[in-house]
């Protein structure tokens, strides 16, 4: 019955709070899960047991020497209100998967089949795209939350480091909150995002 029910007109914030309540998620109970393993799977079954089938895998069909690139596509999502599916790359890391999930999930609430952006932290062209990551954004780090729990007076690389693990998600995530939130600027945005692709890579 959820499938469809929100335009990309309805605020993300309003939407995120939405879906979290229908799948009974919190920030709380995923911060004291020891990993991102446990707080992914703690997601995919939120998810399916309200009628989403999720799919994860690295390969193409049962070709282990095929590998799915996560540089062609993250996840995708088939809208239907019977069947709705999520497919994730599992080639992804667990942090990546789980914004993945959430962007997949604001797709369904949209009634709208899609693939996942596959730039990290790009902002997508596409209106439906933006939208949805900003609600998977406030799915899994609600910005209310993050203004809560920021600590200003220790250096931020830690603390981008602190709130990833504290909210399971990834240092990319949590650079684009910490600028959505307003406690740092554009060109810091940019500088500590630039910083942590190369570490990644």
């Amino acid at each position: 019955d959820f499938i469809g029910i929100a335009t990309i007109q309805n605020d993300p914030v309003k939407i995120a709070e939405t879906i979290r309540k229908r799948l009974e998620i919190s920030v709380e109970e995923r911060k004291k899960l020891p990993s991102w393993t446990d707080a992914l799977r703690l997601l995919v079954s939120k998810i399916e047991e309200n009628g989403v089938l999720v799919m994860t895998s690295a390969i193409v069909g049962s070709n282990s020497h095929r590998k799915l690139n996560v540089e062609e596509f993250r996840g995708f999502t088939l809208s239907d209100n019977i069947a709705p599916l999520i497919f994730v790359n599992s080639s992804d890391s667990k942090s990546a998967q789980m914004f993945t999930l959430a962007h997949e999930l604001a797709h369904l609430w949209l009634g709208e089949s899609g693939i996942s952006d596959t730039v990290a932290g790009r902002v997508p062209d596409k209106d439906i795209e933006r939208w949805c990551n900003e609600v998977a954004a406030e799915i899994l780090m609600p910005k209310s939350i993050t203004q809560e729990v920021f600590k200003s007076n220790v250096l931020l690389e830690g603390e981008i480091q602190r709130l990833a693990k504290l909210f399971k998600v990834s240092s990319l995530v949590v650079i684009r909150r910490l600028f959505d939130a307003g406690f740092i600027n554009e060109d810091e945005l940019w500088q500590y995002y630039n910083d942590e692709i190369r570490k990644i890579r």
